[in-house]
């Protein structure tokens, strides 16, 4: 910024003294015009002018000095000229005039040559003063600005070191703060741990028992299906047979018809060769009976052509009747035995196409649906619950029998899909609520969505609604348990009358005696232990 600000201030000095270089030659062009439009000057060349042409030349050869050179001043020459020329006291003085105003204009040029040079030597001192300014001002910057960050580079080193130790110092509170922490997290978590162990040992057997329960059933239900299977894929086997029994039967039948056919064609080839040998007897006789000669045998003639004729005749007649009876006789015979053979070719291949069409898309279907049940029972049988849900999700569970949707159901319950199987079966949610007791986690049952009265119950019991458990009492399947949980509700409600009335009601003695012993005023706390004895 600081040479920017030097070269800004050097442009103003040049651009300031080309302004007075213009400004002084104005001023003198000024006063060369000045001189040269004097009215003395003008006369003196008028005069010039008119002399003529030879005298100006001889007085400008003669009054020349014969050593001054050709390149001389020209002002000094015309001077000098006028100087000759004029004779007179007033062109001497004009003439002195003249040369005076010439020398002072020398001078003046010369005066401002030596101011110009001055000048431009000041200008060339004050621009090297300047530069040499300017590169001190330069390296003046140059070092303030090194020091300036060498100074920050310190201050930031000395920050960077004090962070650096504070940042040290806050680690190892914070490591100390958090090893500390761990520890007393380690310890409840060892606590923690020790009690989910035990909690988790017990969900475990409890849920390895219902599994294992599953599992055998599941096991029982894949034997069953499997059996079923095999039953059906032999039932499919001995129809296929039976249909290719029929359809040998049918070839069979359709090579005699051909058979019968053949023979009917024979037979009938067998005619027309009778036919035409009749025709070839006929056209023999015929010429032979022809005569001869007009003179030989002419009793031959008019007997035995005729009697031979007639017979012949009578013959080729009667084998054309024969013909022709046995053609009629034949031909509603062929015509029924290929109609026969063609409906029941057709009706067969029919009923096939039918039976084929129909099967396939049954068995497609049922293969379809079999597979994926197969499947789910065969995952479920080793205890892989999540993907026999997924396979039992792809089958229709209207369409299933009861054995098939219990396996379904309890493999939903396994898999962690309660809300599915009771979505699927209302009358499931017992079996859920007893597998949730049996796992110790009661609790899941919040979790299920359902207007089911004996899920609404459970969480009635949950949330302490004593007064909902109550209205619920005769909606639900009692057991001991339960019975205990009504019994409890009652007498948090301070209702021990009613409490021991229902107690009597389902024939619980253990509720009758923990009741009888329990006091007035005593909290449900008491009886809170009460479940199935």
């Amino acid at each position: 910024m600081q040479n920017n600000r030097k070269r800004n201030v050097i442009k103003e000095r040049i651009r300031q003294e080309k302004e007075r270089r213009e400004r002084l030659l104005a001023e003198e062009e000024e006063q060369y015009e000045d001189i040269y439009k004097d009215p003395i000057s003008e006369q003196i060349q008028k005069e010039y002018l008119e002399q003529p042409q030879n005298q100006r030349e001889e007085s400008v050869n003669v009054n020349l000095p014969k050593n001054e050179s050709s390149n001389s001043n020209p002002a000094l020459d015309w001077i000098t000229t006028i100087q000759k020329q004029a004779g007179t006291s007033e062109n001497d003085l004009i003439i002195k005039e003249t040369e005076e105003e010439a020398r002072e204009r020398e001078e003046v040029e010369a005066s401002r040559k030596a101011e110009e040079e001055a000048r431009k030597r000041e200008e060339a001192e004050a621009r090297r003063k300047a530069e040499e300014e300017a590169r001190k001002q330069a390296e003046a910057e140059a070092r303030r600005k090194a020091e300036e960050e060498a100074r920050k580079q310190a201050e930031v080193e000395a920050r960077r070191k004090a962070e650096e130790e504070a940042r040290k110092q806050a680690e190892v509170e914070a490591r100390r703060r958090a090893e500390e922490e761990a520890k007393e997290r380690a310890e409840a978590e060892a606590r923690r741990r020790a009690e989910e162990e035990a909690r988790k040992q017990a969900e475990v057997e409890a849920r390895r028992r219902a599994e294992e329960e599953a599992r055998k059933q599941a096991e029982v239900e894949a034997r069953r299906r499997a059996e079923g299977e095999a039953r059906k894929q032999a039932e499919v086997e001995a129809r296929r047979k039976a249909e290719e029994e029929a359809r040998k039967q049918a070839e069979a039948q359709r090579k005699e018809e051909e058979k019968k056919l053949e023979e009917v064609r024979k037979r009938r080839l067998e005619e027309e060769k009778k036919i035409k040998d009749a025709q070839k007897r006929q056209k023999i006789v015929v010429a032979k009976s022809e005569p001869e000669s007009d003179e030989i045998n002419l009793n031959n003639e008019r007997n035995q052509p005729n009697e031979t004729k007639f017979e012949q005749e009578e013959k080729v007649a009667i084998d054309k009747k024969g013909i022709l009876n046995n053609m009629k006789k034949y031909k509603y015979a062929i015509i029924g035995v290929a109609s026969i053979v063609l409906l029941v070719v057709a009706g067969f291949a029919f009923s096939n196409m039918k039976n084929s069409q129909a099967a396939s898309a049954n068995n497609v279907n049922s293969l379809e649906v079999n597979a994926n049940l197969i499947n789910g029972l065969r995952l479920s049988a080793v205890q892989k619950y999540q993907d026999a849900a997924l396979e039992f999700d792809k089958v229709d569970y209207k369409k299933l029998g009861k054995e098939d949707k219990k396996a379904v159901l309890f493999t939903y319950l396994l898999s962690g899909k309660a809300q599915k199987a009771i979505d699927l079966e209302q009358d499931f949610a017992e079996s859920v609520v007893s597998y949730y007791i049996a796992v110790d986690n009661l609790k899941k049952v919040k979790e299920l969505k359902t207007k089911n009265p004996l899920i609404n119950f459970e969480i009635a019991a949950l949330d302490n609604k004593h007064e909902e458990v109550i209205k619920l009492r005769d909606q639900v399947p009692l057991d001991g348990r339960r019975e205990g949980i009504i019994v409890n509700s009652y007498l948090k409600l301070n209702k021990s009358e009613e409490a021991k009335k229902f107690a009597q009601k389902v024939g619980n003695k253990d509720l009758l005696e923990k009741i009888n012993n329990s006091t007035p005023n005593s909290s449900a706390t008491s009886v809170a232990t009460i479940s199935a004895g």
